[in-house]
């Protein structure tokens, strides 16, 4: 089987969930930046802090070895349209500045808005109606800390409210007012800050953005649009800083992590790499962590597995170092992803118990949607169906419980590729369609090139061939359009199957070989071996004896070196049809 199920690969950026999106009309009628600096006072003035002395006077909080902080979605009590971005955008913001400063780690605002939303969120942490969400948090994301922030009118200017839930059920609540929404988001964490550490929040001697405010609102505005899946929006607001301050590390990350997901992966690929450069002189840290987990994945994506694996290994030391046990954890598992991709299992498997390790370590009750994902493609791959189908069904249930679309999608996905390997085609049909219905909402273009990689092999299970051969163009079409290499291949080899299905022999062929291909370049012995068996078979059916025992012996051959059973067995098998078929035709 050419085709191949997906991976639910933890990335820890901001747009890791695929959070509800816009429809396309409503992205292309946004009218965000023209207004920008209009509703920025020319005058920003001195933050007025009520509570803050009172903080300073309490008790240091006692930060346990695993602490991890969790900044929930900002609640807008200001009825200022003009201030909706600020929801996502100062939670995120604040998120980052906590991150920057190092001292404790913090839950990506990307895999806390589902899960908000999921449960309800009403922005008053000590209300009963939101227990269960603060449960989740610690439960699967480990958070032992919990800011949450209102935003009110105060006047001409604004009031910010914020509390802090410590491990005890202690909180702690302050008052900023100023100006400017981003300052105030500075002015909690300072206080929050002062209120733990008994000192001022560091963030090294660049701020997370700028000093100039409208690069600092620009930037939230952004993250808005990223953690809402409106990549072609935000990108706009990251490339408007970057023009002006061209060195800022967080603006330039969050461009290359939008332009990967929106298959732009050479101009993600130089932002990446840049940044690392920049990152390594300066010594261990999660940020230069994170962006070589990125450009892994980008790698993986783009078929580079030893630069992948290389790049991965880097990023795991440093984990170890930082002592991040959950980025160590994430970091695990996409390893893993590339040892199934060579189809060396046992290897994957062994990663994805190390994985499950981390996650003990980091205190996390239940392990990701991403860990099960894992363990059901590998199920799959050693056709352990029964068991695959109880874990995609885990992950699955552990995405939806988290609002995580993006990945919801990729569950569904594999499971309609499952349900076509059981026989049940139909089944099949309907999950790949719920997959592609939610990966249009939420613009993600890759993904629905591989649905459509997947409906051409539904559409061929049914013998219905003029719609596989134009499910699998559309496919290919998407899979270069984006750099998706490995669905490219997999894209040719379903074409090929459905053109040799109508007995265009000439044409499969070119296109199994150019499958081939890339399959070699991208160094992917298992489908490799499968396109040569596929081949062979078409060359069987045209009486070719000869060629398909010399291709036969090869691939067996191939099969005993690289350790890979299942084309070793189908070579043998492939070796006896020809002698059945040599008796019968001689």
């Amino acid at each position: 089987e050419l085709s191949v199920v997906e991976h639910a690969e933890p990335v820890n950026s901001a747009n890791e969930s695929g959070s509800p999106a816009t429809s396309q009309a409503e992205i292309e009628s946004g009218n965000h930046m023209p207004s920008l600096r209009a509703i920025i006072l020319i005058a920003i003035t001195t933050l007025v802090i009520a509570g803050l002395g009172w903080l300073s006077l309490r008790p240091q909080t006692s930060l346990g070895e695993e602490a991890r902080m969790a900044v929930l979605p900002l609640l807008d009590s200001t009825g200022n349209p003009e201030l909706a971005w600020t929801s996502f955008g100062l939670m995120s913001y604040t998120s980052k500045l906590i991150e920057s400063d190092g001292s404790i780690p913090v839950v990506p605002a990307g895999s806390i808005i589902g899960l908000a939303e999921n449960f309800g969120w009403n922005g008053d942490l000590a209300d009963p109606v939101n227990e269960e969400l603060l449960s989740k948090l610690a439960q699967i994301y480990g958070a032992t800390h919990i800011l949450a922030m209102e935003l009110e009118s105060e006047g001409i200017a604004l009031r910010m409210n914020y509390t802090l839930l410590e491990p005890e059920g202690d909180m702690r609540m302050g008052t900023i007012v100023g100006d400017d929404g981003t300052d105030l988001a500075q002015g909690v964490v300072q206080a929050m800050y002062g209120a733990m550490f008994r000192r001022s929040h560091g963030g090294g001697d660049i701020p997370l953005v700028s000093r100039d405010s409208f690069n600092n609102e620009a930037f939230a505005r952004g993250m808005d649009l990223s953690l809402q899946g409106r990549c072609a929006e935000a990108v706009q607001f990251f490339r408007v800083i970057i023009e002006q301050e061209p060195d800022l590390f967080a603006p330039r990350y969050e461009l290359a992590a939008c332009l990967r997901i929106q298959g732009q992966q050479q101009e993600a690929e130089a932002l990446l790499t840049t940044l690392i450069d920049e990152q390594r002189p300066l010594g261990a840290s999660r940020q230069l962590a994170q962006s070589l987990m990125v450009l892994g994945i980008l790698y993986n994506r783009t078929g580079r597995l030893d630069l992948s694996e290389q790049v991965y290994r880097e990023a795991l030391q440093i984990s170890k170092e930082t002592g991040e046990h959950v980025l160590e954890a994430r970091i695990l598992q996409n390893l893993s992803i590339v040892f199934k991709s060579r189809s060396e299992l046992d290897e994957a498997a062994r990663l994805l118990d190390l994985a499950l390790l981390a996650y003990q370590d980091a205190g996390l009750e239940t392990p990701p949607g991403h860990f099960y994902s894992g363990r059901a493609n590998l199920s799959m791959a050693r056709g352990e169906l029964v068991e695959a189908e109880v874990e995609l069904e885990q992950a699955l249930q552990a995405f939806r419980d988290v609002g995580d679309r993006r990945n919801e999608a990729m569950m569904l996905n594999n499971t309609g590729y499952l349900r076509r390997r059981q026989g049940r085609v139909e089944e099949a049909e309907a999950y790949h369609l719920r997959s592609l219905e939610i990966r249009e909402e939420i613009g993600d273009r890759v993904g629905v090139g591989r649905i459509y990689g997947m409906l051409s092999g539904v559409s061929s299970a049914q013998g219905l061939y003029a719609e596989a051969i134009s499910a699998a163009t559309s496919a290919l079409g998407i899979a270069r359009e984006t750099n998706d290499r490995l669905f490219e291949a997999t894209s040719l080899a379903q074409l090929a199957n459905a053109e040799n299905s109508t007995g265009d022999v000439e044409s499969a062929r070119s296109h199994y070989l150019e499958g081939r291909a890339i399959f070699v370049e991208i160094q992917d012995p298992l489908r490799t071996l499968q396109t040569d068996l596929k081949i062979a078979k078409m060359d069987l059916s045209n009486d070719q004896f000869e060629q398909v025992e010399a291709m036969a012996r090869q691939i067996l051959n191939a099969s005993r070196e690289s350790d890979i059973r299942s084309s070793e067995i189908e070579a043998l098998e492939l070796l006896g049809d020809m002698s059945a078929e040599q008796d019968n035709t001689g």
